[in-house]
């Protein structure tokens, strides 16, 4: 089958513009991955100093409530075992 000049430089065309078109649309999809990575990658470290400050609060806090629950269980300890060395 023999196709005309102008038939050929048509299915040329179409092609081009298929392939022109799956182009502009990968483009954007690569465009909108990396805007994603971009906006991921910029929250990492805030995730990470809120994460870590979160834990620094808890441990100030908790820190004073360990040792006060063990200094009442010392004071308390000669009342029910007469060791204090027993709780610890």
């Amino acid at each position: 089958m023999n196709l005309s000049h102008a038939q050929t430089e048509n299915h040329i065309d179409r092609n081009n513009g298929v392939l022109d078109g799956a182009h502009a649309e990968h483009m954007q999809a690569v465009k909108c991955v990396k805007d994603h990575i971009d906006e991921v990658s910029q929250m990492k470290d805030v995730v990470s100093l809120t994460i870590t400050k979160r834990l620094i609060e808890m441990s100030k806090v908790r820190t004073p409530l360990s040792l006060l629950m063990t200094h009442q269980l010392c004071i308390a300890a000669p009342l029910v075992t007469g060791d204090c060395a027993a709780q610890s």
